[in-house]
This record gives structure tokens, sequence and C-alpha cells, in this order.
């Protein structure tokens, strides 16, 4: 952020100096002089908004899933959490991911909810007996369990207008799974990093098997909040080995 000036929006509760929240955020803003001079200022924070994920779950011989999910966000990642949460009732809250994530939550808990200056953390005990594939004896598990991306967010052809995100942005994912007892690790996907060009952003994935434990890393980050349209369709080919990498399996085998 320039110096001199401080971004602040009066009308939106949850923000803090310099994080506009996104419906305020639109490329530039004109700043008025008390002479009635004027210049254009950037809006969009420089600060990335964040959501790290920790999952650490545990597999039966019968294919449940038992574990928690831990969850930070920080900075506009807050921000918006709170424009979007805050209101709804914890047992529409709990009911939503239930259904969302096909899951069985048997504990939930978020603090920071009202504190603006630090991070939101919401925890999550859950089980579930939809996340195993059982085929002829063996496992089929998506590594990224229910919080992956499932298809490619950019479908079009091609884009003449910029794609803008609100602010520079990065999603970490880390899971860990204990496989079950009498089981072993067939396979496991390869590790693999993306950069986009001129530092735009980056993806870095790896799964480690570690003993009877599977350790998964999942990095998804872009620096800057707007991204050019001459670069539409590398960041369309960008995602998709993103998707495709982490829709690969994790096959365990019994014996």
């Amino acid at each position: 952020m320039e110096s001199g000036y401080v971004l602040l929006d009066a009308s939106e509760r949850y923000s803090l100096p310099n994080m506009l929240p996104s419906r305020a955020v639109n490329w530039e803003g004109r700043m008025i002089f008390k002479n009635g001079t004027s210049s254009w200022i950037g809006l969009s924070s420089g600060t990335h908004s964040v959501e790290d994920t920790f999952i650490s779950v545990k597999i039966t011989d019968d294919g449940l899933v038992e574990g928690m999910m831990r969850n930070k966000f920080e900075n506009l990642g807050a921000l918006e959490y709170r424009n979007k949460y805050n209101k709804v009732k914890e047992d529409q809250l709990i009911e939503n991911l239930e259904s969302k994530y096909s899951i069985e939550i048997e504990d939930y808990k978020v603090v920071n909810k009202y504190d603006i200056g630090k991070a939101i953390k919401r925890t999550i005990k859950f089980s579930s007996e939809d996340l195993v594939e059982e085929i002829n004896g063996k496992m089929y598990i998506n590594p990224m369990l229910f919080n992956g991306y499932a298809t490619n967010p950019f479908k079009l052809k091609e884009r003449k207008f910029p794609v803008e995100f609100s602010s520079p942005w990065k999603e970490k994912n880390s899971v860990t799974i204990q496989i079950p007892e009498g089981y072993t690790i067939e396979s496991v996907p390869e590790t693999k990093a993306l950069g986009l060009p001129d530092n735009l952003g980056l993806f870095k994935y790896q799964v480690i098997a570690q003993g009877n434990k599977i350790k998964i890393v999942s990095l998804l980050q872009f620096n800057r909040a707007i991204i050019p349209a001459n670069y539409y369709e590398i960041l369309k080919g960008f995602f998709k080995e993103f998707v495709d990498k982490q829709s690969e399996k994790i096959v365990l085998v019994k014996g």
C-alpha cells in the first residue's frame, strides 16, 4: 500500500485499515484533495487472503473415516468468513457442512468471530462413511478427502478482460491419513510444482508415505489481485493441471 493515505470503509463492520471488502474493490478509486485536484489510487490489498487447513484422519478396515479439521482464515479471508457466516446459526452451519462434505460432525467450534484483529479459527471433529471407495480388496482415497477442487473454474475458450480477485490469496491444505491395519500403500500421487510467469502464482503438491501414515501438502498461491487477459490461456491450463493433480487417488491394498 502506498504511503500517505489509509483505505477505510465505514459501512463494513469487519474491515481493517487498508483492507476493503470485495464489494468495494474496483481496481482504482479517485482521491480528492482539498485544493480540488485529484488522482487515482489502487484499491486492492497487497496482503494475501489466507485459508490454511489441517486435516488429520484415521481410516478403519471397513472404510470409516474419523478425524478432525482445523481452519484458519486471515486478512480478507477472515473478513469474508465473518460476513458470510457470523449471522448464520451454528446448527445451520453444521447442517450445511455435513451436506457439502458428506460428513457427520460431532463437535464444532469457532473462535475470534468478532475480534477482527485476529484470525478466524475453526475446529471440526467429524466422521464419514463416504470418503473411501472400496473395490476388489483395494481402497481408493482422494488425498484432499473433501477439501479440494473438483472442476476447473476457468471454462471460457478465450477471455478479453482481466481475471479479478479481490486480493492476492493463498490456500494451503495439509492432510495426514492413518491407514487401517491389514492394508499397505500400493500407490500415491507424485510430487508436482507449477509456476505462473512473472511470479503471478504457484502450485506445490507433495504426498509422502511414512509407515502407516500418508502426509499430503497442497499449496495454491496467487501474488496479484488482477491477472491480465493475455495470461488467461496459461491460467486455464495451470488450473487444469492443479485440479487433475488433486483428483489423483491414493490406493491401498489389503494383505
